[in-house]
């Protein structure tokens, strides 16, 4: 009597895809009302040397692993990125770690009970790579291709009725036992096989899960490197978009912290800003950005005391200037018109409104002018008499006094003689010899000069004697 067909299933895996960031891709289920230790027992840095790295082996035998990515290599500034348990010794495997870059792993100690009791499986397929969630012999992740061997045989060599076995397939997995899973394929997946030997059959069914891979965050730059000037404002076009249509989130640190900045003039020289794109799963991208910022010179500020100055001629001027600028650059302050330095004393030809520029030059093209008026009071300046203190001659000889009056404003003059004169000349006789004082007076317009006495010595002449005759 034939027996029952017979059914044997073979199941071969592949070796899962490496991803981009760390994540846990097994793990024991764990239950909802985990207590584990609020503070971490150990911490542990180390450089990841492959894509998938056991971490926790210095845990606890039952505890949380979390694992934290040194940004920028730095372990001083820590991001979590995932967690999963280690159980009853079995440190927990993270996929996605980047050969090279530091990180660490904290360990918060679990009771030791807490694996021994059943656990309700999560909806299948809604896990985001990180562990099996059904009792599926298969689990692999999208993408991936799952191969088994489909091996059958019958008790009886003349192999029933009909001879030879014959087969049936239903389900994602044909007679070839291949199926390549797509993006989208994540859940649970069901494959039967019947064999049929003519007049007896058997079945086997296989459940398959497959895992949904996460697609990181895509980001998007217009450009790595953002020139502008002093002043403007500093602008990164930069977008955030996600395949599986995630939401997703733009952000900026290090020199910018949004994507737009108005710089100022100390801002000259190159910048970078880290923009990072991630996905809920704080999967994506940072790329760095430069701004270049070019220094823009600032024009120097010229500060005047007083711009309009009032003096009287023979006063000194003073013109009080501080020159400053914005970027420190060293200054120099200059004078052009009526003065060609900060101080003039003011003389009694300058009388009426003097100006002078004052200037103020950074060296660089920045400069800085003001005009400065002085208005000179008119003071009056007596005249000035030149004229000799004696003046001698003898009797018959004519007396000059040569007086010159001169004024130090240019104003006209006006001579005058008083006492035995009353012009600046004079003609003597015989009979004037002696001693005469002479007054000569100079004056300008306004009256205000000088009167000088002038001796005048007429001396005696001796006179020749006379003869004539008359008739007596």
């Amino acid at each position: 009597m034939k027996t029952h067909a017979l059914l044997v299933i073979g199941l071969l895996l592949f070796v899962p895809i490496a991803m981009a960031q760390p994540f846990l891709y097994w793990s024991m289920p764990v239950p909802d009302d985990l207590q584990c230790q609020s503070t971490y027992s150990t911490q542990q840095q180390f450089i990841a040397d492959r894509e998938v790295v056991r971490a926790g082996e210095s845990c606890t035998d039952t505890a949380r692993v979390v694992v934290f990515e040194c940004k920028f290599n730095d372990c001083s500034n820590l991001e979590e990125t995932t967690y999963g348990y280690k159980v009853r010794g079995v440190a927990p495997e993270f996929r996605g770690f980047v050969s090279g870059n530091k990180y660490v792993y904290k360990c918060a100690t679990c009771p030791e009970d807490t694996f021994t009791q059943p656990t309700q499986p999560l909806p299948p397929g809604t896990c985001d790579g990180c562990q099996q969630t059904s009792s599926c012999p298969i689990v692999v992740r999208e993408g991936e291709t799952v191969n088994i061997r489909w091996i059958s045989s019958d008790p009886d060599s003349d192999i029933g009725p009909q001879g030879r076995l014959t087969y049936a397939y239903e389900g994602t997995v044909g007679a070839d036992g291949t199926w390549v899973t797509q993006k989208g394929d994540a859940g649970i997946h069901y494959a039967k096989a019947r064999v049929y030997d003519g007049e007896y059959w058997d079945e086997t069914d296989l459940c398959i899960e497959v895992l949904r891979v996460n697609e990181p965050a895509r980001l998007n730059l217009a450009t790595n490197d953002v020139y502008v000037r002093e002043g403007d404002v500093a602008n990164i076009d930069a977008t955030c978009s996600d395949p599986d249509g995630d939401s997703t989130t733009l952000s900026f640190s290090g020199w910018m912290n949004s994507p737009a900045k108005q710089t100022t003039y100390f801002d000259a020289g190159v910048h970078d800003v880290l923009v990072s794109c991630l996905d809920p799963s704080n999967q994506g991208i940072t790329q760095t950005v430069r701004i270049h910022v070019e220094d823009v010179n600032q024009k120097p500020e010229l500060a005047i005391t007083d711009r309009n100055i009032t003096v009287s001629e023979g006063e000194p001027v003073y013109i009080g200037a501080t020159c400053i600028d914005p970027d420190g650059d060293k200054t120099t302050i200059t004078y052009t018109g009526w003065m060609d330095s900060n101080t003039k004393t003011a003389t009694n030809k300058d009388a009426g409104l003097q100006e002078t520029t004052v200037t103020c030059e950074d060296g660089k093209g920045g400069i800085d002018s003001k005009t400065v008026t002085v208005n000179v009071i008119n003071v009056n300046h007596p005249a000035v008499l030149d004229v000799p203190a004696e003046v001698t001659v003898h009797e018959t000889e004519t007396v000059i006094v040569e007086a010159h009056c001169s004024d130090p404003d240019g104003d006209p003059t006006s001579i005058s003689y008083g006492g035995w004169m009353s012009t600046s000349s004079k003609q003597t006789g015989y009979d004037d010899a002696g001693d005469y004082d002479v007054t000569v007076s100079c004056v300008d317009p306004a009256g205000q000069g000088q009167t000088k006495l002038v001796s005048v010595h007429v001396l005696n002449k001796n006179r020749p004697p006379q003869i004539t005759w008359e008739q007596v």
